[in-house]
């Protein structure tokens, strides 16, 4: 059974904490077959999928690894009880903290992998270890922690962390930097948008990429601008909003406020069962005087909008103008192919990348921030205006 000290983490964690305590114990040493999934059940008083939980992120640690149909073993490189500090990693390593993979941190893990697993750069092969918080930050603590730990095995070779934060506040971040500025070895923080000014890391800027999506509308002559995104109480949807309100201000433009959209505006869309956003959308949309773009945060947003356009009989881009925000695959694809800003990943991977190479050789290293351009295509406008035409092949 699980104490009442971890109580306030999730069950696998706790789970796999106990069982990484047994192995680093010596209680099972390397090699040894774990007990069965059901006698771990039984053990914890957790159903089966919180059991299966704890071991993948254990793999994941490379504490375990499975044999199928056989079970579960203490992986055999894992050191004897007592002497982690003779067979601590001698090279320098990478690790990066996050709350999930999702698009953005896929395509930064599989180049940071690749790149530094090409043995191209200095020492050979740089591994790089992977801890998902689920966005607790409980769970980022306890991995900040193990970090540290490791770190202090070696005080030759550079340890990086590369920390995306599971936080969302301004206050939080700078607070988390704080803490982070204190470690002994290198640390970046990657991505972020702190209001520190000094902050070592490579992020993504929203609120410009935004920014960009709607001064292309402007730049097209719009003037009756409305706006759909995230939720205004969230950050990133203060973020996103910033980025409309700043171009607007550009022009000298006010926004009426009934004009911004801040949540999905459908509950059901397999029914057209409208959310109460969508039911206000609608009544914008079909006065007299509506707006006659709309800017979108992100291209989802953009596809939900362009199906309630098209159930009120409005056509795109003849009586509303649409962009979008990420470049989705299925953007090229919809009914009128989405105009949208397209983040620029190849440039966020090669600013990761000389990141990690500048820390791990004990080189400064300024912030970067990233945004990306405008894709052209249909729902903007552009085929009324004569302008070129970025469509599927």
């Amino acid at each position: 059974m699980i104490g009442e000290a971890g109580r306030s983490r999730p069950l696998y964690w706790q789970v796999a904490d106990d069982i990484r305590a047994q192995i680093e114990s010596g209680k099972w040493p390397a090699g040894t077959k774990l007990p069965s999934e059901r006698a771990m059940c039984e053990r914890y008083g957790v159903s089966q999928i919180t059991i299966r939980r704890s071991l993948r992120e254990l793999d994941h640690a490379g504490l375990v690894y499975s044999r199928h149909g056989v079970g579960w073993f203490v992986d055999e490189q894992v050191p004897p009880a007592g002497q982690e500090a003779e067979s601590a990693v001698t090279g320098p390593d990478v690790t990066l903290i996050l709350p999930t993979l999702d698009r953005l941190s896929t395509v930064v893990v599989q180049h940071l992998v690749a790149e530094l697993g090409s043995g191209r750069w200095a020492g050979g092969n740089i591994p790089v270890h992977l801890h998902f918080t689920d966005g607790d930050e409980g769970q980022q603590q306890a991995a900040i922690a193990r970090w540290q730990q490791h770190a202090a095995q070696s005080e030759e070779e550079p340890r990086l962390l590369l920390l995306w934060p599971c936080k969302d506040t301004n206050a939080e971040i700078d607070a988390l930097l704080d803490k982070l500025d204190a470690l002994r070895h290198s640390v970046a923080l990657f991505p972020a948008h702190a209001s520190s000014a000094d902050w070592v890391g490579v992020a993504l800027d929203e609120t410009l990429c935004v920014q960009k999506a709607t001064q292309h509308l402007l730049h097209l002559g719009y003037r009756r601008v409305a706006y759909l995104g995230e939720d205004l109480a969230q950050r990133i949807g203060r973020l996103h909003y910033g980025g409309f309100t700043n171009a607007l201000w550009e022009q000298g433009l006010e926004l009426p406020l009934d004009w911004v959209f801040g949540s999905s505006l459908w509950d059901d869309v397999n029914t057209q069962r409208f959310s109460a956003e969508g039911e206000r959308f609608e009544e914008v949309f079909t006065r007299s005087h509506r707006p006659l773009a709309l800017v979108c945060s992100s291209d989802l947003y953009a596809a939900e909008a362009l199906a309630l356009l098209q159930n009120l009989g409005l056509r795109c881009p003849g009586d509303v103008a649409l962009v979008g925000v990420g470049d989705h695959a299925l953007g090229a694809y919809l009914p009128t192919p989405l105009t949208t800003l397209r983040y620029d990943l190849e440039g966020l991977q090669r600013a990761v990348m000389r990141l990690v190479l500048d820390l791990l050789d004990g080189r400064s290293h300024n912030q970067v921030i990233i945004s990306g351009d405008i894709v052209v295509r249909a729902s903007c406008g552009a085929r009324r205006l004569g302008a070129h035409i970025d469509s599927p092949h």
